[in-house]
């Protein structure tokens, strides 16, 4: 996916927008509904770019865990992972056609792709014990078969089913965005 952007090919993407987020434990989850509503967006998984890449990812493997597995080594072989200076959102579709994205990025990215393969997905935010009052990192759930499996793809060892260990807390929210504990959360900084 990167040549097309190397070969200076142009994109039609929709205006920038910018909109305050609230700070604190309001603010996280004004983030994960916001995240939310761009894997079920028009540049998620209603796009065809992501169904595309989803479909190419797992062409020739079977349903199930191949699956997941093929779509999270794809996106660890596409999209690099990088930082952000302050915290701004991009569609699942801006992330394959950029090839690179911070935290929030990848999670959305794979639960699109998740979703447009009819898995059912969710996010999860984690507190790690240097800073267990501030979550500042978060992830995709993948369920499968009943049991759900993470998939963080911006650790470079990582692989479906591997968390942190490093964790001092951690939050999930559901398919509708929603706590699943009933608990706020702190922005998201992505350092893990």
């Amino acid at each position: 996916m990167r040549s097309s952007l190397q070969s200076g090919a142009a994109y039609n993407y929709p205006p920038a927008a910018s909109e305050w987020i609230p700070g604190g434990d309001a603010g996280v989850s004004a983030t994960i509904a916001k995240m939310r509503n761009l894997v079920h967006g028009p540049q998620g998984v209603r796009s065809f770019l992501v169904k595309q890449y989803a479909y190419d990812a797992v062409r020739g493997v079977e349903r199930g865990q191949t699956e997941i597995d093929a779509v999270f080594d794809r996106v660890m072989q596409d999209i690099e992972f990088r930082g952000e200076h302050g915290e701004t959102l991009q569609s699942p579709e801006a992330t394959i056609r950029l090839g690179a994205g911070d935290c929030d990025d990848h999670s959305s990215l794979l639960a699109a792709l998740y979703q447009s393969l009819g898995f059912e997905t969710r996010f999860k935010t984690v507190a790690l014990l240097h800073s267990p009052d501030e979550y500042s990192h978060v992830y995709v759930e993948v369920n499968n078969k009943g049991h759900w499996l993470p998939a963080d793809s911006t650790i470079q060892a990582s692989y479906p089913g591997w968390e942190p260990d490093n964790v001092a807390r951690s939050e999930s929210y559901g398919s509708n965005g929603v706590s699943l504990l009933g608990l706020g959360l702190l922005a998201l900084g992505c350092l893990l």
